[in-house]
């Protein structure tokens, strides 16, 4: 895949959090002029506004905005967004070389189609954006593409990982792992749910009430999205059927 070589006073900027941040602007500008460096990528990891967001706001603060391009991976599916600056399409495996880095792309769909981790080669480390995060697990949008997505990151064996959010993380493969195991447990838990109701069938609202017993009413909404997810999966895996807005073991 191709490489992208700077000079060396080039570097990389991997997402650009909130849009109207000015801390975290002013922060970015203050390190750009203490280490005297300008920056020639802005790799977005995913769509999502606390990733993209602030891509304007920085690339109106540095000096070399017309220079400056902006990665983000095509899923080449679902709505196009349209965004208020050039948009360049980063593909897998591509690499970008700045002194001293060699960053190399992966795509990792789940938690968005479009999600991609960032492998730094000279060091064995990983930026995971929101497939693996600091504290807690995240969300995702098909469990089958995520778990393949996580399959990826144990066989690239990183040493530590910088997530999008929480602290870094130096158990990676402990950290991944179990996060594989807690997708699994709950997919069987769900399963067990409606194999061994009374009825036979459950429905979506019954099967979150008892996978969720314990929640804060806010957060419903979030475990809906959740089990909805692990049924679409059973559903791919022949599992599950849905009748009369019911769901059932499949039996055949």
């Amino acid at each position: 895949m191709q490489s992208r070589f700077h000079d060396a006073t080039g570097r990389i900027l991997i997402d650009a959090g909130e849009p109207n941040f000015p801390e975290y602007v002013k922060n970015l500008q203050e390190t750009m002029i203490k280490y005297d460096f300008q920056l020639d990528h802005i790799i977005i990891s995913h769509w999502h506004s606390d990733h993209i967001g602030g891509v304007k706001n920085v690339l109106d603060m540095i000096a070399n905005k017309n220079e400056c391009q902006v990665w983000k991976f095509n899923p080449k599916i679902g709505k196009q967004r349209d965004y208020n600056f050039p948009l360049h399409f980063v593909e897998d495996k591509q690499k970008f070389q700045v002194e001293g880095a060699t960053l190399i792309i992966h795509h990792t769909p789940g938690h968005t189609t479009d999600h991609i981790v960032i492998f730094l080669e000279e060091d064995n480390a990983l930026f995971s954006a929101d497939c693996v995060l600091g504290e807690g697990t995240t969300v995702f949008e098909d469990l089958t593409e995520y778990l393949k997505s996580l399959q990826l990151i144990l066989d690239l064996n990183p040493t530590v990982i910088f997530p999008g959010h929480g602290s870094v993380i130096k158990d990676p493969i402990v950290r991944v792992n179990n996060y594989i195991k807690h997708r699994l447990e709950r997919e069987m838990e769900l399963y067990n749910l409606i194999d061994k109701s009374p009825s036979g069938s459950l429905s979506e609202e019954e099967i979150v009430n008892a996978m969720y017993k314990v929640v804060p009413n806010d957060y419903k909404k979030v475990a809906s999205y959740i089990v909805k997810n692990h049924l679409a999966k059973l559903v791919k895996d022949g599992k599950v059927v849905l009748t009369d807005n019911k769901w059932k073991i499949n039996q055949q």
